[in-house]
C-alpha cells in the first residue's frame, strides 16, 4: 500500500487502475462477443434483391387468385367434409379417439356417430364378434390396455399384445391399433390386460376430406374418379388390390412399400372395406 502512495509511485497507481478496469470490462466484452453479429456480405446486390422482392409482393397483392371449385357433395362418402367429433377432455377419458370420426364410444351399440354413416362405411352386427371387452374381427382393431395393467407391468402387457397381434400404432388413452389374424382372435379375446376393444370401421380408414377437397381446375372437381393414397398394413403385398366391382389403378405399386395412388369412382368408395389389407 505504501508503494502506491509513495513519492514517485504514479506508474504503480496507473497499472493498478488499468488492471481494475480490465476486470470490470471483461464480463461486458464477453457478452458482446457472444451476440450474433449481422453480417451483410451481399453489398449492393443484397439491397437490390430486397427491393425486387418488395416490388414483386406489391404487384402480387393486386392479383386476384382464381376461385377454387368444390366437387359435388355426393362425391364424398360422408356427403361433404366430415367434422370429427371432439368432446371436452373431462368427458373424453372413456372414449375412443378414432381417426376421421373423432371421439366415439367404445360400445358400438351406443355410438351414434358411426350409426349415422352409410351402411358401407360401418360394420354390421353380423360382421363382428362380440367379446367380453367389446367387439373384434379379423384385421384392424383398436384395443385399450387397462390402467391396472399399464400401472403394474406395462412391458409385460405390451409384450403379450405383440405376441397376439401386430401393433401398428399407439393412440391416446392407452389405445393401440393392431392387426390380428383370424387364427389369433381367441388370444385377444382372452387377454385380461385389454378392457376395451373395437374393430376399425371402414369409415375410419378414409380421410374426412375425401371427395370434398376444392380443386383449382373445374374439370378435376367434377371428375367422379377420385385420387386417393392407399396405405397397406406392413407385411401386406403391394400387389394391386381393387374392391370387388370397382375400377382402380395403382401407377407405382412396385416402388411404394406402404401404398400407392388409386383412382376410384366416387360412388363406390364405400366398398373400401372389401380390401382386407388396406388401412
Amino acid at each position: 500500500m505504501n508503494a502506491l502512495f509513495a513519492p514517485g509511485a504514479k506508474r504503480n497507481r496507473f497499472l493498478v487502475a488499468f488492471g481494475l478496469t480490465l476486470l470490470l470490462a471483461a464480463p461486458a466484452m464477453m457478452l458482446w462477443a457472444g451476440k450474433a453479429q449481422l453480417v451483410d456480405n451481399g453489398g449492393d446486390d443484397s439491397l437490390m434483391e430486397q427491393r425486387l422482392l418488395r416490388d414483386e409482393a406489391r404487384r402480387l397483392s393486386g392479383v386476384a387468385l382464381p376461385e377454387a371449385t368444390f366437387p359435388p357433395a355426393e362425391f364424398s362418402p360422408f356427403g361433404g367434409v366430415l367434422s370429427p367429433r371432439i368432446v371436452p377432455a373431462d368427458r373424453a377419458g372413456d372414449l375412443l379417439a378414432a381417426p376421421t370420426l373423432g371421439d366415439v364410444e367404445w360400445d358400438v351399440a351406443r355410438d351414434d356417430v358411426t350409426a349415422s354413416l352409410k351402411p358401407g362405411l360401418r360394420w354390421g352386427q353380423n360382421e363382428m364378434t362380440q367379446v367380453e371387452h367389446g367387439h373384434l374381427r379379423p384385421g384392424l382393431n383398436y384395443v385399450r390396455i387397462s390402467q391396472a395393467a399399464m400401472s403394474a407391468n406395462p412391458d409385460a402387457a405390451m409384450r403379450t399384445l405383440g405376441e397376439q397381434a401386430t401393433i401398428l400404432s399407439a393412440l391416446p388413452r392407452s389405445t393401440f391399433l393392431v392387426n390380428v389374424e383370424a387364427k389369433n382372435m381367441h388370444l385377444l379375446r382372452k387377454n385380461a390386460d385389454i378392457d376395451r376393444s373395437r374393430p376399425v370401421e371402414p369409415g375410419m380408414k378414409l380421410s374426412p376430406t375425401l371427395g370434398a377437397r376444392p380443386e383449382m381446375m373445374r374439370a378435376r372437381a367434377n371428375d367422379p374418379n377420385l385420387r386417393a393414397w392407399v396405405t397397406l398394413v406392413p407385411g401386406t403385398s403391394t400387389t394391386e388390390r381393387t374392391p370387388t366391382g370397382t375400377r382402380g389403378t395403382v401407377p407405382n405399386t412396385g416402388a411404394a412399400r406402404k401404398g400407392g395412388f388409386k383412382d376410384r369412382r366416387a360412388n363406390r368408395v364405400h366398398e373400401v372395406k372389401a380390401e382386407p389389407g388396406g388401412e
